[in-house]
């Protein structure tokens, strides 16, 4: 994924992430459930964020790490996957 591509998921999740929560800012450290968040949140959160990116997000991993870079870091490794397979 480029850097543009990048900067371009990281906002989409930065923007869902910051309406689920009711925020206005959020950085990339940002615990999910330090800021608030609970297990419906996230599943409404992985839920827009599928929309948003026709990506479906796992929340195994993201309950384990649950840090805004983490979903970035999810989606960067599901287009990885799709790049390899592809080839």
């Amino acid at each position: 994924m480029t850097a543009e591509d990048r900067r371009s998921v990281h906002d989409t999740v930065v923007s869902a992430w910051c309406s689920v929560l009711s925020l206005e800012t959020a950085s990339p450290d940002d615990d999910f459930f330090l800021l608030g968040g609970h297990s419906l949140l996230a599943v409404e959160l992985a839920e827009r964020l599928e929309e948003e990116l026709g990506f479906e997000f796992p929340l195994r991993p993201f309950f384990a790490d649950p840090r805004l870079e983490t979903l970035v870091d999810i989606y960067d490794r599901h287009a990885d996957q799709k790049r390899f397979a592809a080839s």
